[in-house]
């Protein structure tokens, strides 16, 4: 089995890059929706966010607010350390054991916004970074309808592209067109499925 990190800044196109790599085979395992399914409503990490945030990061069904906790961690980095102190443990417990029940034969694609931040790719055999620049990424955020500065405070809380980009074993540059990603996508798989098979 191969374990392959994937990871990029916001709006680099990691979410298209990782849909591309599943249309070729990998089994995508997405550190975002484990996320998602912790802060939900009886999830393993709304206890833990409430005792830090208090409850006014919840919504009226009891699932945490990704929004409203959003707005505080990206003005500080103490509550953000905090949020990542509760979440990324349980995070990469169930990482571990959906990658624990793959075929030996499998290559998992771990997609993680902060795999360069918090080290974890470390802990897989390769990987993958999505990179375009930081303008690019603003554009393309505000074009789905998020306010610019938003946008700006996202991207300065995460590792500059130069940092992940000098650590990666491949880098899928976006700023291109779609066929053109694809196309180098398909050239790392390649390589990918080589190094199973070796």
């Amino acid at each position: 089995m191969l374990r392959v990190g994937l990871t990029g800044g916001l709006a680099s196109g990691k979410s298209t890059v990782a849909a591309m790599f599943g249309e070729l085979g990998a089994v995508p395992i997405d550190a975002d929706a484990i996320a998602h399914g912790l802060l939900a409503r009886g999830g393993r990490g709304v206890t833990a966010v409430v005792e830090r945030f208090g409850t006014d990061v919840l919504d009226q069904r009891g699932h945490v607010d990704r929004k409203k906790v959003g707005a505080i961690i990206f003005s500080d980095a103490t509550a953000r350390a905090d949020l990542n102190a509760i979440l990324h443990p349980m995070i990469r417990e169930e990482i571990a054991a959906r990658i624990s029940r793959l075929p030996k034969t499998a290559i998992a694609l771990i997609d993680a916004a902060l795999l360069v931040e918090t080290g974890m790719q470390r802990g897989y055999d390769a990987l993958v970074v999505v990179a375009c620049r930081p303008e690019t990424q603003v554009a393309r955020a505000v074009a789905r309808g998020m306010a610019a500065s938003d946008a700006r405070a996202r991207i300065a809380a995460q590792a500059p592209v130069e940092t992940k980009t000098a650590v990666a074993d491949y880098v899928i540059d976006t700023e291109t067109t779609l066929d053109r990603t694809a196309e180098q996508v398909r050239g790392v798989w390649e390589k990918l499925k080589q190094r199973v098979q070796s």
